[in-house]
């Protein structure tokens, strides 16, 4: 026992071994540094293919801010900027939007939580030719045509011309 125990105190500590030793952890650590390298800036591992948009109100508005972050797919989700995205989602859509908060969901999707303003009216204009039916929001504009929510008041106003071609 004692023969193998001093033989393998001899080979651990011999020079060459111990060059082994250090090239094999040189090679361990670069083949970890270089895998990690690949899967956050060359593979498919982080790249966004997932869009999720939640509104209280107007679908509408679902469809605007989710054809906007359609831009981000195929991109590395580890890139993008989310409090970017929250301002420019504000800047554009800044008659339907009051807040806008895009979050991360790990390891492929974005999802933006939007806050709008809340719907006040229902606006019915008769004419000769048809009826239309507008929602109204907050601060005046029109959310949705031809909707209508049960629960808001309603203004009605009748006309004795034709609507104009593009609307009002």
């Amino acid at each position: 026992k004692k023969l193998f125990s001093s033989w393998t105190a001899v080979l651990l500590k011999s020079p060459s071994l111990t060059l082994v030793r250090k090239l094999f952890l040189f090679i361990f650590i670069g083949g970890l540094m270089l895998g990690i390298v690949y899967t956050t800036f060359f593979s498919n591992f982080f790249i966004v293919n997932r869009i999720l948009v939640e509104t209280s109100h107007a679908a509408a508005t679902k469809s605007s801010v989710a054809s906007f972050l359609e831009q981000m797919r195929g991109k590395n989700i580890l890139f993008i900027n989310t409090d970017t995205l929250e301002q420019e989602i504000e800047t554009k859509l800044k008659n339907h939007v009051l807040a806008a908060r895009v979050k991360k969901s790990y390891p492929h999707g974005l999802t933006a939580k939007i806050d709008e303003y809340p719907p006040v009216l229902n606006f019915t204009i008769i004419s000769p030719e048809k009826t239309q039916k507008i929602i109204i929001n907050e601060i005046g504009l029109a959310m949705q045509e031809n909707a209508e929510q049960k629960d808001l008041p309603r203004l009605s106003v009748q006309l004795n011309k034709p609507l104009p071609q593009q609307g009002i």
